[in-house]
């Protein structure tokens, strides 16, 4: 259960070779089982520049977060605007989610074919819809731990 210490098991995974290049601040989310930020993820792996991030706990529930952005501060503002970016980042974040769920494999699999049928019968001046409905499929499925992506 990652969730009894999500610093220490975020620390041994991002420190095994097994781990998958994904952003360090989106491994809390995942272990914790709630929604990524998969904007966040994009640009992450879309970034040209470093982006150092420091989060200092102060008690339980407050935090400071510190963030500097060596090269071009409006990096951090890329989101998924197109299928193919989305696909992409759906690929990273399973990669991700499988070093520390392998047993999701089959769930995850299931919803990237769902999406990937909706980007195919959906046009693409309407794939804004599209990302939407996958924010919030994931939100809910995050705050819900009956509720699966595939169904």
């Amino acid at each position: 259960n990652y969730t009894i210490d999500l610093k220490a098991a975020r620390w041994c995974i991002t420190n095994s070779p097994e781990c998958p290049d994904f952003p360090e601040e989106q491994w809390l989310a995942l272990l914790a089982g709630k929604a990524v930020n998969l904007d966040a993820v994009f640009a992450a792996t879309h970034s040209t520049s470093i982006n150092e991030i420091q989060t200092h706990e102060i008690s339980e529930g407050i935090a400071i977060r510190l963030s500097e952005n060596t090269t071009n501060p409006t990096e951090s503002k890329k989101v998924i605007r197109m299928a193919d970016e989305w696909t992409t980042t759906w690929h990273a974040y399973t990669q991700a989610v499988l070093v520390a769920f392998p047993h999701c494999s089959r769930e995850l699999a299931l919803y990237q074919q769902y999406m990937s049928s909706l980007f195919r019968t959906t046009v693409i001046l309407l794939h804004g819809r599209v990302f939407v409905l996958d924010h919030a499929i994931r939100g809910r499925a995050g705050q819900c731990r009956n509720v699966l992506l595939s169904g």
